[in-house]
């Protein structure tokens, strides 16, 4: 088959810091299919470059140096931040849905698979009825959280239900989609979780603190402003954590003054964005992994952060809030479950844990089940 894959959030050169997720995927349907990528431009990035078995297009939608509505820190952020983000929602839309069409009609494309409903997911289904093309869309969480709004419901609501299949990463999210749009998203919705890959080592090396890791972009939505405050709490009865903080992201500046003005400073290591070996290292040294993502609000709120599989596929005992697919991803088997921006309930839940070896031994064990 000729796949066409439409996303917003996809590597613009090699070592980029935004999310991989939709690269790795595409990367591993190319080794069966011929696959065509199409993302936002960027003043960084290629108009047209094949890597990993894809050809991948990146359309310009608005003068290339003012190009802000894409990558730092997500679409979402950059429309609610921005006003300019805001006044280039059109163009980018215009400009998506032409070269959309462009490429289909040209590399004779079988099937469109979109990543999130909006914008890309609309744009899909405008071709779907110009081209009659199928189409596939695979949501990530946040873009079905948002169906608590109406205007929202009212713009999402035919693009699921017009779409020929639709993936969600937890029955949460499936279940979301039916409360708000009705059971019509039964019949072409699939739960499919996305994939991470079971590392070969997992030994933990020797070391004398309490490694607690959080990886992840730097944005309100992931809860590190949170986390920090939590180990801070946390420090008056174990001074041995230490924090390491993988990522980076708009709020990177702002975390590093909160650590410093909580005085724990010492206590914390921001490696910024690293990915391969480096981030191997880090999982294999953590003794806690920490998801502390929140529900904006807004009621936004994550579908399934991929760093949660991934620290289970290394029998990594997980801290995460009760938000999006985490509540069920997570059981009492695998991992401890606390209140989303609950500064004390999360610091409660990191001495309680890291007291408690043999519980640590045990969700360990659950945890690698659970991956496998």
């Amino acid at each position: 088959m000729r796949i066409l894959v439409l996303a917003s959030t996809f590597p613009r050169y090699h070592g980029d810091h935004v999310p991989e997720f939709v690269f790795e995927l595409s990367k591993n349907i190319a080794r069966h299919d011929t696959v065509f990528v199409l993302a936002p431009h960027d003043y960084k990035s290629k108009l047209k470059e094949n890597f990993a078995g894809l050809s991948i297009y990146r359309f310009i939608y608005f003068p290339p140096w003012f190009e802000t509505l894409a990558y730092r820190g997500g679409m979402v952020n950059r429309f609610k931040e921005s006003f300019v983000a805001k006044v280039q929602l059109p163009f980018y839309l215009v400009s998506l849905f032409f070269y959309s069409l462009y490429i289909l009609l040209v590399k004779r494309i079988d099937i469109i698979h979109a990543h999130w409903l909006f914008p890309q997911g609309l744009i899909a289904v405008m071709l779907k009825w110009v081209t009659g093309k199928k189409v596939i869309i695979t949501t990530h969480g946040g873009d079905i959280a948002i169906l608590n709004n109406l205007i929202a419901r009212k713009i999402l609501g035919p693009i699921i239900l017009n779409a020929d299949g639709v993936t969600y990463v937890s029955s949460v999210n499936l279940a979301l989609a039916e409360k708000h749009i009705g059971t019509g998203v039964l019949t072409n919705g699939t739960i499919l979780q996305m994939g991470v890959y079971l590392p070969k080592n997992t030994a933990s090396p020797a070391h004398k603190s309490i490694r607690l890791l959080f990886i992840g972009r730097l944005v309100t939505i992931k809860g590190v402003d949170v986390l920090l405050k939590s180990l801070r709490t946390a420090l008056q009865l174990n001074s041995s954590f230490h924090l390491v903080v993988l990522g980076d992201g708009p709020q990177k500046d702002e975390l590093v003054e909160l650590t410093q003005n909580l005085g724990i400073t010492k206590n914390i290591t921001f490696k910024g964005y690293t990915t391969g070996q480096e981030k191997e290292n880090c999982f294999r040294e953590a003794d806690i992994v920490i998801v502390p993502s929140i529900i904006d609000i807004h009621g936004y709120q994550e579908g399934l952060p991929v760093v949660a599989l991934e620290a289970m596929s290394y029998g990594k005992p997980l801290i995460a809030t009760k938000t999006g697919g985490l509540s069920e991803l997570i059981n009492e088997s695998n991992g401890v479950l606390v209140e989303h921006s609950n500064i004390q309930n999360l610091s409660d839940a990191i001495i309680s844990l890291a007291s408690n070896p043999q519980k640590m031994r045990a969700l360990s064990k659950g945890a690698l089940r659970t991956a496998k």
